[in-house]
């Protein structure tokens, strides 16, 4: 199984700044979920797409794997926002006896939702696919975030990562048992494993705490901050884009 953690360190873009990332993603992502028309939010998908699997090498394969689920919940909603909301008749569809009329402000709401979603699900992925954990907590440290939020993060996110690895190699061992052979040996090894995970967890959180403590642990987890500015170019080009974006909500009709 591949993490998300090994494209962040193996990517095209990991030799640009985690802050410049970590800006460019957040100011997309906050126009994409106020914009008023489902045009720039298709727009800030398919530039997403391309920085993420052109720009940055991300396997198309692997991001569609990803995309699946919200591409999935969008369809859904689409299709109840279309037959359920709205009052002005757009459609009818007749099939059993039964009658489904579409409306047309339900269709308009279903694609400014649906737009919206699909844009911001990318920003996240790009920042995610592209930029190590370390560089967001330390744009988190920047912004003055409560050291106990960081720390508590940092530590989550560590231990997701323990946790379903440890889980991956023991469900694997137990398919070479044949532990999933049938229903009842499938409940059985999927207990046995919950068991032995939470186990496993526990002791290894407390060998950390006690790795931590031996090297003078104070609490607070300090990470390596990278003190170089962002170019003013950059700064500049991504000022550009955001306004241009802005200004499509504003010209686009509604």
């Amino acid at each position: 199984m591949q993490f998300l953690e090994q494209f962040t360190l193996k990517n095209k873009l990991n030799g640009v700044s985690g802050k410049l990332k970590t800006l460019f993603a957040v100011l997309t992502l906050l126009v994409c979920s106020f914009s008023t028309t489902f045009i720039v939010p298709l727009l800030v998908f398919c530039i997403m797409l391309a920085f993420t699997v052109v720009v940055a090498g991300i396997p198309p394969r692997f991001y569609a794997k990803l995309m699946l689920a919200p591409a999935g919940f969008g369809l859904v909603s689409f299709v109840l926002m279309l037959f359920f909301f709205g009052k002005e008749p757009f459609f009818s569809i007749h099939a059993g006896g039964l009658t489904l009329t579409a409306t047309k402000d339900g269709f308009d709401m279903a694609l400014i939702s649906v737009g919206r979603m699909l844009g911001s699900v990318s920003c996240l992925l790009f920042l995610a696919l592209t930029t190590p954990m370390a560089d967001i907590f330390t744009v988190l440290k920047k912004l003055k975030l409560p050291d106990v939020f960081i720390d508590l993060s940092m530590l989550i996110y560590r231990f997701i990562v323990v946790m379903v690895e440890e889980a991956l190699r023991m469900e694997y061992a137990q398919k070479m048992r044949l532990g999933y052979s049938d229903v009842k040996g499938s409940f059985r090894a999927l207990s046995l494993l919950a068991g032995n995970l939470f186990v496993r967890s526990w002791d290894s959180a407390d060998k950390m705490l006690t790795a931590m403590n031996s090297r003078g642990y104070d609490g607070i987890i300090h990470v390596l901050d990278d003190e170089s500015p962002i170019p003013r170019l950059h700064l500049l080009g991504l000022a550009g884009f955001e306004l241009v974006l802005v200004s499509l909500n504003l010209i686009l009709p509604r």
